[in-house]
């Protein structure tokens, strides 16, 4: 059985143009010759690629991989997410992907970030005999997904755990609610949004029996049907769901 926590939180960020509170029913490869170091925090170093962005503590004792919001890069999730000093303080690598405006992952995409992310671990001697993945958003999606990829495949990374803050993982549910957003027309941002999200599954998944088999194959969980098989290798994986139920901000702004 996957072993699943929810934390309530309340928050004034917003990771993502996605509104998430919908649903939480509830960065190609680079060789070591791309990096470069490019600052040096006290006790730290950080290396910066095309691909993310890491952050290695004098002394390594755990490993944090960081998948930020639809928008987002790197830099985002460090300015949105105060942790690195906290983590680099702990003796925790910090590694914060570029991997951005993915709601679901194909296998060649799984394949290639198993890659990047092996290719920056072996490149830098990081220890990931402690390691733990978070997504924001739709990073979120990527994060649950991805650690799935990496246990189902027998990678030299094995996520011990995994969370995510404000997910859509239930794909369907995502578009059914912005059917309701666009006949509700209240919030401009939001109905942009909400056609943004209908015209792309649309055309990803069709319509009907179809756009079941489509959404089966993709989504990270399906509350109609309780889907869950692509997790099925998290049984053994802590899972943590963060939401933020701030129902006095979508209800002045959404």
């Amino acid at each position: 059985m996957i072993n699943l926590e929810l934390t309530i939180i309340r928050q004034t960020n917003r990771f993502l143009p996605i509104s998430i509170a919908l649903v939480l029913v509830a960065c190609s490869n680079h060789t070591g010759a791309e990096q470069k170091a490019h600052t040096t925090l006290p006790e730290s170093t950080t290396i910066v690629s095309p691909d993310y962005k890491l952050i290695i503590p004098k002394k390594q004792e755990g490993l944090l991989i960081l998948f930020p919001c639809f928008p987002c890069n790197a830099e985002n999730t460090s300015t949105e997410f105060d942790i690195v000093d906290i983590a680099i303080a702990n003796n925790i690598t910090v590694l914060l992907m570029n991997f951005n405006q993915h709601l679901w992952l194909l296998e060649t995409e799984k394949n290639e970030l198993e890659k990047t992310i092996t290719a920056a671990i072996i490149q830098n001697s990081i220890d990931t005999h402690n390691t733990y993945i978070g997504g924001f958003s739709s990073g979120g999606n990527v994060s649950l997904l991805f650690t799935d990829h990496l246990i189902s495949i027998g990678s030299i990374i094995q996520p011990k755990g995994v969370f995510i803050v404000d997910a859509p993982i239930d794909l369907m549910a995502l578009y059914e609610t912005a059917h309701k957003t666009i006949k509700r027309n209240f919030s401009e941002v939001a109905v942009q949004e909400a056609n943004w999200i209908v015209e792309t599954f649309d055309s990803e998944f069709g319509a009907g029996d179809t756009a079941l088999i489509n959404y089966h194959k993709k989504s990270p969980y399906l509350s109609s049907t309780n889907a869950t098989h692509n997790l099925s290798n998290l049984s053994g994986v802590k899972i943590r769901l963060y939401s933020e139920p701030d129902t006095l901000w979508w209800k002045v702004n959404r």
